[in-house]
């Protein structure tokens, strides 16, 4: 899921008698430059966690666990293994929502593959607590604007550990198009969250298709070197798929 400072100039008049301004010239004295302001500790910081998915569609359910680390507005996803077993595929993916871009790196076949975000994998990342829900997207040249704001509900623990238990509540503004008025979009999410920690602790929440459960896991908020999000060398890429 950006304010911006505002700078006020308090100007204070100086009254100074013309016979002492004659008599005694005032020294001339430079100021010391105003320091800079002070930054915001990021709002989305390094992290590396493991990651566990639970995925509902009717009645089969699907459980994938792997590894997620963030370095600014980029995501490195790798998930190993499903309750089916290993995946077999040695690959991983990379969002780039700075560019809105999706990397589906194959390893063993040294190829890759490359293509736009989708809005629903935008709205996805923000539901699973990625990347801040604030901002624009643009979608068919139409500017929808995102927002969000938690209602708290109660304490609550996971794993012993105590947390708080919120409501997120997700709103995307939609202009008018053609003969279609403005209008707003809600959806919500349940999120379990430790102030602590740079990602929530879980996250339930529905599609139309689908009931999901998000949990990370061993949250550490480190350092992530750029290599992870960058294409290896050599690698093919293989798009359009």
């Amino acid at each position: 899921m950006r304010a911006e400072s505002l700078l006020t100039s308090l100007i204070r008049p100086l009254a100074i008698t013309a016979a002492v301004a004659l008599a005694v010239p005032a020294p001339i004295i430079s100021a010391a430059p105003p320091p800079p302001p002070a930054q915001p500790p990021p709002a989305y910081p390094d992290l590396s966690a493991a990651v566990t998915t639970t995925s509902l569609f009717k009645t089969v359910t699907q459980v994938f666990s792997g590894t997620l680390k963030r370095r600014g507005r980029m995501i490195y996803l790798e998930e190993a293994t499903s309750s089916s077993g290993p995946i077999s595929y040695n690959e991983y993916f990379l969002y780039d929502f700075d560019k809105g871009l999706l990397y589906r790196i194959l390893r063993e076949e040294q190829i890759y593959f490359e293509t736009p975000l989708s809005i629903e994998q935008r709205v996805d990342a923000i539901r699973k607590g990625w990347v801040p829900a604030e901002g624009v997207l643009t979608v068919n040249d139409v500017n929808v604007a995102l927002s969000s704001r938690d209602i708290p509900l109660r304490p609550d623990t996971v794993d012993g550990r105590p947390v708080e238990l919120i409501v997120r509540e997700f709103t995307a503004d939609i202009p008018a198009i053609g003969s279609v008025p403005a209008r707003s979009v809600k959806s919500y999410a349940l999120v379990w969250r430790d102030p602590q920690h740079g990602l929530p602790v879980k996250i339930a929440y529905a599609t139309t298709q689908v009931n999901l459960l998000v949990e990370y896991h061993e949250v550490v908020q480190e350092p992530v070197g750029p290599e992870l999000f960058t294409i290896p060398k050599n690698f093919i890429n293989l798009t359009p798929y």
